[in-house]
C-alpha cells in the first residue's frame, strides 16, 4: 500500500482564516446553532472545532469504473478539450480520479503511457509499490490548493475593496475557464507524482518545469463553486432510479460532483454571462456568515413554492466579513459593486444567509 499524500483527519468545510475574517474587535466569534436557539463565544484558537468534520474527504472506498459511468449518465459531463499543452487530455477524468484513488502506479503509466520504459518500470517497481489498497485522503490536497489560491484572491478583496475582474485573463494561454483549472489540476497532481521515488531506480517524473500562470478571476470563481457544493450536496441526483446499474458509492459519485462537475457548472455560468459583484456594507449590522455560507439567493423557491429551480434561477450569495459580500449573478441591474446602508437591506442578505444555514450561524455580536 502506498502511503498516503495527506494525513489530516480533521477537515474544514468553511476555513478557518474565513471565519476569522468574522472575529469582533476583542477577537469573538459568536456562533449561534439555529436548533437550540443557544449562543456561544469562540474564541480565534477555538475556531479549529468549528466547520469541521473527521474524514470529510477520505475516499473510504476507491472510485471505480462503474462510478464514473453512472457519474457521467447522471450528469453527461464533458471532457476538457485537448489542448498543446502536455498534461491537458481527453483523459482528464481519469487522471483525476486515480489521483483521487491514490493509485500513483496509473498516474505513471498515463503519464508515460507511450514509452517503453514505462512497462518495465510498472512490472517491476510499480506495481505493487505504488497502488493504494486503503483510505486516500489525496482529496483534501487538492482542497487545500483551492483554499491557498482562494486566499491570496481574498485577502486582496478584504484589502482594497476591488474584485478581480474577468478581463484580467485576456493575455494568458488559458481563456477557457475548465482548461484552466484542469491545468491547474494536472499540474498539482505530477508535482506530487514527481515527489514519489521508485525504489531500485534514480528515476522522478517531476512535473513540468512551466508553471501555469495564476488568474485571480478564475481562481475565486472555482473556490467560490467549491465552497458551494462542498457544504451540501445540492445536486444529489433525483434520477438514480433511472440508472440500471446500482452497484455504485453515492459518495463517491459526489466527490466526482465536487471535484468535476463543479468545473462543468461554473464554465457554462462563465459563457452565461455571470459576473461578480461587491457589497459594501455601509448600514450599522454587520453581515453574518454560516456553516453553509456560499447560497442560491433563489432558495425561497424550493423552500416555499416547493417546486425546482429553472436553469437562470441561480444567483450565489457569499459574505467575505462583516463589511463586504459579493453576489454572483446575470441579473444586469448591478453595477460592479454597491453599497447597503440601511439596517433592513443588511438584515434582507442576512436572513437570506441564515435561511440556508444547515445548523449554525456566525458573527461579530450576540444581538443575531
Amino acid at each position: 500500500m502506498s502511503e498516503s499524500l495527506n494525513h489530516t483527519k480533521n477537515n474544514h468545510f468553511v476555513p478557518k482564516f474565513y471565519l476569522k475574517s468574522f472575529l469582533n474587535k476583542d477577537n469573538i466569534l459568536f456562533m449561534k446553532d439555529l436548533h437550540t436557539d443557544t449562543i456561544y463565544k469562540k474564541t480565534e484558537s477555538a475556531l479549529k472545532k468549528v466547520a469541521s468534520k473527521k474524514k470529510l474527504y477520505s475516499i473510504q472506498n476507491k472510485i471505480t469504473q462503474i462510478d464514473i459511468e453512472t457519474f457521467n449518465k447522471i450528469f453527461r459531463a464533458r471532457k476538457p478539450e485537448q489542448n498543446s499543452r502536455n498534461d491537458i487530455k481527453n483523459n482528464f477524468i481519469h487522471t483525476l480520479v486515480s489521483f483521487l484513488n491514490d493509485e500513483m502506479a496509473n498516474l505513471f503509466k498515463i503519464r508515460l503511457e507511450n514509452q517503453i520504459e514505462t512497462e518495465k518500470l510498472l512490472n517491476n517497481y510499480i506495481k505493487d509499490k505504488l497502488n493504494n489498497n486503503g483510505i486516500s485522503r489525496n482529496q483534501e490536497t487538492l482542497i487545500t490548493m483551492y483554499e491557498n489560491d482562494f486566499i491570496n484572491v481574498y485577502r486582496d478583496i478584504l484589502k482594497n475593496k476591488n474584485l478581480p475582474q474577468l478581463n484580467d485573463f485576456s493575455h494568458l494561454p488559458f481563456q477557457d475557464f475548465s482548461l484552466y483549472i484542469a491545468a491547474k489540476i494536472y499540474d498539482l497532481v505530477y508535482e506530487q507524482l514527481g515527489k514519489k521515488t521508485i525504489k531500485g531506480t534514480d528515476i522522478l517524473y517531476p512535473a513540468d518545469t512551466e508553471k501555469l500562470q495564476k488568474n485571480a478571476y478564475f481562481d475565486f470563481l472555482h473556490y467560490l463553486m467549491i465552497q458551494y457544493f462542498r457544504t451540501e450536496f445540492r445536486l444529489r441526483p433525483s434520477n438514480l432510479k433511472d440508472i440500471e446499474n446500482n452497484n455504485f458509492s453515492m459518495n463517491n459519485i459526489m466527490f466526482l460532483l465536487l471535484q468535476y462537475q463543479s468545473i462543468e457548472i461554473t464554465y457554462g455560468l462563465v459563457n452565461d454571462g455571470y459576473k461578480l459583484v461587491l457589497i459594501k456594507n455601509q448600514s450599522c449590522l454587520d453581515f453574518i456568515t454560516s456553516d453553509n455560507p456560499c447560497v442560491n439567493t433563489y432558495y425561497y423557491i424550493q423552500k416555499e413554492l416547493n417546486r425546482s429551480l429553472e436553469r437562470d434561477e441561480f444567483e450565489i450569495y457569499f459574505p467575505l466579513s462583516p463589511k463586504l459580500a459579493i453576489l454572483y449573478t446575470k441579473k444586469n441591474c448591478y453595477n460592479d459593486s454597491f453599497e447597503v446602508t440601511q439596517q433592513s437591506d443588511a438584515q434582507f442578505w442576512n436572513d437570506t444567509l441564515k435561511n440556508c444555514a444547515n445548523r449554525y450561524i456566525y458573527g461579530t455580536s450576540d444581538k443575531f
